[in-house]
């Protein structure tokens, strides 16, 4: 895996997204991401920042709660062209 997962809140999943079952509240993962995690996987909040983590160890130990508010990670929608680009 390159980079580090974490967690977002969204409105609703992206076309790329799979739900995956959890214990409390409503999770998705982007279908090509999900190899990478394991059955298993825990978030906890700890010292005001979130923790996701397994039984084989962290996933990403430092969360800030602002990154959970973060929106970049949707898809961009595109405006219909109006045949007046050059």
């Amino acid at each position: 895996m390159n980079g580090i997962p974490t967690v977002r809140l969204a409105e609703e999943p992206r076309a790329k997204d799979v739900e995956v079952e959890s214990d409390s509240i409503p999770a998705i993962i982007d279908v090509h991401q999900e190899v990478f995690f394991a059955d298993e996987v825990k978030l906890d909040f700890s010292n005001n920042v979130f923790r996701l983590s397994s039984k084989e160890g962290y996933l990403n130990a430092l969360i800030p709660q602002t990154h959970l508010t973060q929106t970049d990670f949707r898809e961009k929608k595109t405006e219909p062209s109006r045949g007046d680009a050059c």
